[in-house]
């Protein structure tokens, strides 16, 4: 039966209260025949209204593309699909009707992808099912609310509003370590930075402490998602062609202007290959469709695609009137608020503010980003930030927060502040400590913007260094191989060169348990990028620490720079442990390594080995692209030169 008939079928019959006290008696029911004493009726009747409560937010979608428009998931959700990473046999999970069950059975899993790919409307989807299949009680957790007042269990006594409601924060532990709980920590990687050891430590807590509920992580790529190695990684499915169409035909509603979008794509034969960019991710679809509801034309390059988007939320033409433009309070053009909203997203990037907490706190940075733009001395932040929420709605309210729609468009107003706004004295140290960032997965979709905005300086700045610190290091780990005697093998090179380049590593065996060894993985590394298998009575704790921004290599990658080698699971290094390895999964690799006595060489390069996907640096590749970089960075100081000479003799 399809979803939108069992919601129909269900809210018809009893009603959305109705359901929820349906589907609260069966965990009563299991409470109580286990003999936790959790408050009896009054917090049956509170977890009835949360259930009701969480299923009606959960099932609304909010949208760019129908901002004010009462859209559901039913309207608009079409099946996305997760499959497991780093395994040689692929499984997965389609999140449709069945799929908690099927995710029940790994206990813990993450979900981790780019931006846009639909985790959150993942999370919002299995909650809203949980409900309606009456399998658990579903606890969405938005990460980026905790801070060092609010902590997960004081997150959690909101939610369910104890302190109106009656409810003593006791019975909510008890009932939560009880089990019964879909638990989902959304949006990992939109942590404030300093609070990120923290939480991780929280959830590692909560995870163990209520170890009877089934537990979704969502995320980013991020470097100290390592940290949670009880968590089995999953990734999204890219939408193929006739998925991303049948998303398109949602949100025309299978209207004239949806069928001559979909026509317009199958008939595009020279940029199909770039538009499919577009095409796989559930975020860029709807946007496609916003813009072309605006231009009539099809975007080729990400940040043209994004430019669009921009021009079109900010003329956007009331439906019934096609001359009529929303005004601004603000008063400003195009151009002016663009330069504003750069200036705003370049701020709440460096403190990676995705969400401020009050106005006040988001009025700080827009009147600072108004004072850095000439000429807009009589413009009200107040103003500006009305037309932030209504006018050009880049940011949505919710309760007394503010936050940017998505996480994307404050990386890519980033990357234009970068290119536009800054002097070459800031932008290019800048770019370095992008580049440099051992943590730089966080900057990964800006350097990506920047890519495609400015290739000269993303040469200069980020390439040029990056190729010569690496060559450099290619040579001096050839050159000892050579002098010791050995025959050079190239991948293995290429391997040993990478892994060297971008990370340290270390291993500490501690006899005295776990705290002690945690204590000194924190303090090494500050929790991150760590990988902890516990063995008989002592801990045995492997640490990969990230020196550099590891995620420069996918980016290269993506933007097919020819300085990458494959180096593939059946490769050199893999041969040595097929043996070790036979019919083990991958998640148990590393106990099996222990166990069978490995040396610690191998367990490094396992560890690193695991890091970059095998995808690794081709010294010899690198040193053809670092002379070409060289040879234009030259020419162009040369021209720029003679330009200035001509100009100053004129």
């Amino acid at each position: 039966m399809l979803i939108e008939n069992i919601f129909l079928e269900t809210f018809l019959k009893s009603g959305l209260t109705e359901m929820a006290k349906v589907a609260v008696n069966s965990f009563v029911s299991y409470w109580k025949e286990n003999d936790y004493n959790f408050g009896g009726e009054k917090c049956e009747e509170i977890i009835s209204e949360y259930l009701k409560r969480s299923y009606e937010n959960n099932a609304k979608m909010s949208t760019i593309v129908f901002r004010g428009e009462g859209k559901t998931l039913f309207d608009l959700y079409i099946p996305l699909t997760i499959s497991r990473k780093s395994i040689e046999n692929e499984e997965e999970i389609c999140i449709k009707e069945g799929a908690i069950d099927k995710i029940s059975k790994y206990k813990n899993i993450m979900i981790v992808d780019s931006a846009g790919m639909g985790k959150s409307t993942i999370a919002k989807y299995l909650s809203v099912q949980a409900v309606l299949e009456k399998s658990y009680i579903p606890v969405i957790i938005e990460l980026r609310k905790l801070s060092k007042e609010k902590d997960i269990w004081q997150y959690l006594c909101e939610l369910f509003d104890m302190i109106d409601q009656g409810i003593e924060f006791e019975d909510i532990k008890l009932l939560i370590k009880s089990g019964g709980f879909l638990v989902i920590f959304d949006g990992y990687d939109e942590i404030l930075e300093p609070l990120r050891v923290d939480v991780i430590k929280q959830i590692k807590e909560f995870t163990d402490k209520a170890d009877k509920n089934v537990y979704i992580l969502t995320s980013r790529e991020e470097s100290d998602l390592s940290s949670f190695y009880g968590f089995i990684e999953f990734e999204i499915k890219p939408l193929c062609v006739e998925e991303a169409y049948s998303l398109i035909s949602k949100y025309g509603n299978g209207g004239k202007r949806t069928k001559r979008l979909i026509e317009e794509i199958r008939n595009e034969k020279h940029n199909f290959a770039v538009l499919k960019e577009f095409l796989v991710n559930p975020m860029m679809v709807s946007l496609l469709y916003k813009t072309y509801q605006y231009k009539k034309d099809l975007p080729y390059k990400k940040v043209e695609f994004y430019r669009q988007v921009y021009e079109a939320l900010y003329n956007d033409h009331d439906k019934s009137k096609d001359a009529y433009v929303r005004l601004k309070k603000s008063g400003l053009g195009l151009r002016e608020f663009e330069t504003v909203l750069r200036y705003l997203a370049f701020f709440s990037m460096q403190e990676w503010c995705v969400e401020y907490t009050s106005e006040n706190e988001l009025l700080v940075d827009v009147k600072e980003a108004i004072k850095c733009t000439a000429g807009l001395e009589n413009v009200k932040a107040e103003a500006y930030i009305d037309d932030l929420l209504h006018a050009v709605p880049v940011f949505k309210k919710e309760g007394s927060s503010y936050r940017w729609i998505h996480k994307s468009f404050m990386e890519y107003f980033s990357a234009q502040c970068i290119y536009l706004d800054m002097e070459p004295k800031v932008k290019e140290p800048l770019l370095t400590k992008m580049w440099k960032n051992r943590k730089g997965e966080i900057y990964y979709n800006i350097l990506d913007f920047y890519f495609d905005t400015d290739y000269k300086n993303f040469q200069k700045c980020i390439l040029l260094p990056l190729l010569r610190e690496y060559v450099k290091k290619y040579q001096k780990i050839k050159e000892n191989i050579e002098n010791q005697g050995f025959n050079i093998d190239i991948d293995m090179l290429d391997l040993e060169a990478t892994t060297q380049f971008f990370t340290e590593y270390k291993i500490i065996c501690m006899d005295n348990g776990i705290k002690q060894g945690t204590m000194i993985v924190q303090k090494y590394c500050d929790g991150r990028n760590v990988n902890a298998v516990s063995f008989g009575e002592n801990i045995v704790i492997f640490l990969t620490k990230i020196n550099l921004n590891i995620s420069l290599i996918k980016l290269c990658f993506e933007k097919d720079i020819d300085i990458i080698t494959n180096i593939p699971v059946e490769g050199c290094m893999w041969s040595r442990y097929k043996e070790l390895f036979e019919d083990v999964e991958y998640i148990d690799r590393m106990e099996c390594l222990l166990e069978k006595r490995a040396e610690r060489e191998e367990i490094i390069d396992l560890l690193c080995f695991s890091s970059f996907s095998g995808n690794y640096l081709c010294g010899e590749k690198c040193k053809k692209v670092l002379k070409k970089i060289q040879q234009e960075v030259s020419r162009e100081e040369e021209n720029s030169k003679d330009k200035f000479l001509r100009l100053s003799t004129d």
